[in-house]
């Protein structure tokens, strides 16, 4: 029994006030959140993955933001044989979780390589 004169909550109930959130019902659980105007990284991989492959490699390195570059780094890594890492953060943030098991990289490098005349495999 409590100092109250209530009975002390069972191991039950103290286990799911752990679980309970600190913050009240509508109140955010971070009030400060991401600060205004943070570069996100994700519009522009979804800004490259719609540019074709001769406007992707136009792209003016002077005037990028450190976030079209990390963007852009994810983008060549992905093209390249050996880049799996590159390609699961890329298809994971532009479609969500899909299977690894649709992706065939040589293929992709073939046509690259034939239409563009861009080796994928150098870049980087």
């Amino acid at each position: 029994m409590t100092t109250n004169g209530n009975a002390a909550p069972s191991g039950r109930e103290r286990q799911l006030a752990a679980l309970r959130p600190p913050w009240k019902p509508g109140e955010s659980g971070n009030p400060s959140g991401r600060p205004k105007n943070t570069p996100l990284i994700t519009p522009r991989l979804r800004q490259m993955a719609n540019m074709t492959i001769g406007d992707f490699f136009a792209l003016p390195l002077q005037k990028m933001t450190l976030a079209d570059i990390i963007a852009a780094g994810y983008m060549l890594e992905a093209m390249q044989s050996g880049g799996e890492r590159a390609r699961a953060e890329v298809t994971d943030r532009l479609d969500g979780g899909i299977s690894r098991g649709d992706m065939n990289v040589e293929k992709a490098v073939i046509l690259i390589r034939q239409y563009t005349g861009v080796d994928p495999e150098l870049l980087g």
